[in-house]
């Protein structure tokens, strides 16, 4: 991965945003701390990277982050249940088949 992503910003903004795709913050530093990939953001919105990867509970969530002053620091623009092609790309990425 190319650039560092070491912590995560929240504020009240994005864990509304994240609420409402019945995600929580936790979630999101769960797959941060856990076995996340990330991926260049082809949207080419503010967020420049895709975290995918599992919760502690079992859920992979998608998670656009956008860069911060802070280097190393990142800020969930929101984040939802992944998607086929995005469990997909994750599996693959860590080298695992899917079954």
């Amino acid at each position: 991965m190319p650039l560092p992503v070491y912590d995560l910003q929240f504020d009240d903004w994005n864990e509304d945003e994240l609420a409402r795709h019945s995600v929580s913050a936790r979630e999101v530093l769960q797959v941060l701390d856990g076995d996340p990939v990330f991926f260049r953001n082809k949207k080419r919105h503010a967020a420049q990277l895709l975290m995918v990867g599992p919760t502690l509970g079992g859920r992979m969530l998608t998670v656009p982050l956008a860069a911060t002053e802070i280097g190393g620091v990142w800020r969930p623009a929101t984040g939802w249940e992944s998607d086929a092609d995005e469990t997909a790309r994750y599996h693959a990425a860590r080298g695992r088949r899917l079954r």
